[in-house]
């Protein structure tokens, strides 16, 4: 397993607040830009993931999660239908009263009550959907 230290960990704040131009992280940390690309790599190789995370609300729209409990014999089949849905970011599967958390960005209450309450309210196969908005 490869040893991070807490060099790894500052760039790793950094790429979390958001900073992405490894010249900036480079400056703010005080590495050689080619030091900060081939940590970056260490740590992309060791696994580590990162992602950009956007705020919607500026630009009018509502981002939020729908949690759902789907039947089980349907749960890959609903999730493969909302992997087709352009509204649709992320899901993550869990356990609990839900077995699906979906994130997704609506233009406004209308349409997400239309998805929530109408597309996914009346399948069968959705026992419960419930409505949680992002914090702002």
């Amino acid at each position: 397993m490869a040893k991070f230290d807490e060099t790894d960990e500052k760039i790793l704040a950094l790429l979390e607040a958001g900073e992405i131009r490894i010249q900036s992280i480079s400056d703010r940390i005080g590495l050689s830009v080619g030091a900060v690309h081939n940590r970056i790599q260490k740590l992309k190789s060791a696994g580590m993931g990162y992602k950009i995370d956007f705020d919607y609300r500026p630009l009018g729209k509502l981002p939020v999660f729908l949690l759902l409990d789907i039947l089980y014999p349907f749960r890959k089949e609903i999730e493969n239908s909302l992997k087709r849905e352009t509204n649709v970011k992320h899901m993550y599967r869990t356990t609990g009263p839900y077995n699906l958390i979906v994130f997704a960005v609506f233009d406004n209450v209308d349409q997400l009550r239309e998805y929530a309450l109408v597309t996914l309210g009346y399948d069968k196969r959705v026992r419960k959907v419930d409505i949680l908005e992002r914090e702002k």
